[in-house]
C-alpha cells in the first residue's frame, strides 16, 4: 500500500487519557526539590499532565503543534504561570528551560529524522545540569490488540482512521537510549520502572568551560526521591 505523508496525522494519535502520566507524577516532585522551576512539555496533548505541572513548577511552556495551539489558546487565556508555543516556535527560540518532558511523543513521529531533531533541539534548550524526562510506551496492550490491522511503515506501523492514518512505534530499550545519548551531552540518571513503559530521567551534562559549574539547585536524582508510593498523590 503506497501512503502519503500528508495523510499521517500526529494529532490525535494516541489514545485519549485523561489522568496525568505516572512519568510526570514520579518526577515532579522530585525535581521540584531540587530547584526545577521553568520547564517545557513537549507534546502537551490534551493537559491532562498540566495540574500536576502547575503544583510543582513556577513557570511552563507548553509546545504542540500549529494546530493543537489554536485549540489549547481560548483553554489558557489568563493563566500567567503558563504559555503556549508551538513547535517551530520552540525550536527557534533562545530559551533555556530546568527541565523538559517528551512524555508519550517520540513513538509517533513516523520519521527517524523528525525524532533526532526533537531530541537534538529538547538538549540545547536545556541549562547545563538541567533534566530531560522522556516518557514512550513499550508493547501496549492498545497497540498490540490492533495489530493485525496495522500497516507496516518505515520503523513502526500506521493505525487506519478513515482517510487518514496515525503512526506507532515500540522502543526497544537500548534503541531508545541511543537517541539520547548520541547527542554527547546527557548522562542517564534514572530509569523508572513502569508497566508498559520506558521512562527515562537525562542529566545534561555542563560543557567543558563549565564544568563543575552546575545552576544552584539542580542536584541528582536519587532513586528515594523517584519512589512515588510513598505520596498517595501517585497512587
Amino acid at each position: 500500500m503506497r501512503i502519503r505523508k500528508s495523510t499521517i496525522c500526529i494529532e490525535n494519535s494516541a489514545p485519549s487519557q485523561r489522568r496525568s502520566a505516572f512519568s510526570v507524577r514520579a518526577t515532579g516532585r522530585a525535581l521540584s526539590k531540587r530547584g526545577v522551576r521553568r520547564i517545557a512539555d513537549y507534546g502537551c496533548g490534551v493537559l491532562r499532565n498540566l495540574p500536576v505541572e502547575k503544583r510543582y513548577f513556577d513557570e511552563i511552556t507548553l509546545v504542540e503543534t500549529e494546530t493543537r495551539c489554536r485549540n489549547l489558546a481560548p483553554l489558557l487565556r489568563g493563566s500567567n504561570q503558563v504559555r503556549l508555543l508551538t513547535s517551530q516556535e520552540f525550536e527557534n527560540s533562545q530559551e533555556t528551560f530546568d527541565a523538559i518532558y517528551l512524555v508519550c511523543v517520540l513513538h509517533i513521529i513516523p520519521e527517524p529524522a523528525r525524532r533526532r531533531q526533537i531530541v537534538k533541539a529538547a538538549v540545547s534548550k536545556l541549562r547545563p545540569g538541567g533534566f530531560i524526562v522522556v516518557d514512550v510506551p513499550q508493547s501496549e496492550t492498545y497497540y498490540n490488540r490492533r495489530k493485525r490491522t496495522m500497516v507496516r511503515y518505515k520503523d513502526g506501523y500506521l493505525l487506519r482512521w478513515g482517510q487518514r492514518f496515525t503512526f506507532y512505534k515500540s522502543f526497544y530499550s537500548n534503541e531508545l537510549d541511543e537517541l539520547f545519548r548520541r547527542t554527547g551531552c546527557l548522562e542517564l540518571d534514572q530509569k523508572i520502572p513502569y508497566s508498559k513503559h520506558l521512562i527515562r530521567v537525562w542529566r545534561k551534562t555542563p560543557g567543558p568551560e563549565r564544568r563543575g559549574r552546575v545552576p544552584r539547585g539542580i542536584e541528582r536524582i536519587s532513586s528515594r526521591g523517584l519512589r512515588p508510593s510513598s505520596d498517595p498523590r501517585f497512587v
